[in-house]
């Protein structure tokens, strides 16, 4: 079964020279009979020019472009300071372990001493 392609990907490969000879008849032809698809391909092929004309950003180093761009915002103070060493990591798994510890002896302590008051008050 043989697919239909969009208009988009026919002028596509129209202008990058990847039809069959048959196919490239054919659509010289609708071309030829048709204005807005004639309007269609000349927009594509100027979008075409344009971007093979500045291809430059294809050649950019993107890692060096976004170090460029940290270090300009660091030298600009745009930055958060963020904290140096590994203290503040450390510290969080201790404090979330000290929370704990606290929770549980602030629910144990009271709980602890009902139950012992209960259970004197009645014997």
């Amino acid at each position: 079964m043989k697919k239909r392609l969009s208009k988009w990907t026919r002028m596509a490969r129209y202008m990058a020279g990847e039809m069959e000879p048959k196919e490239e008849i054919d659509f010289t032809g609708r071309l030829e009979r048709n204005l807005i698809l004639q309007s269609e391909l000349n927009q594509m092929e100027q979008s075409w020019k344009h971007i093979n004309e500045n291809s430059w950003h294809h050649k950019e180093d993107t890692a060096k472009a976004w170090n460029r761009l940290f270090e300009r915002l660091g030298n600009d103070g745009l930055l958060d300071q963020q904290k140096t060493g590994g203290k503040s990591r450390s510290l969080r798994p201790a404090l979330k372990f000290a929370a704990s510890i606290l929770l549980i002896l602030a629910i144990g302590i009271p709980a602890g001493t009902i139950s012992a008051l209960k259970q004197y008050s009645l014997s």
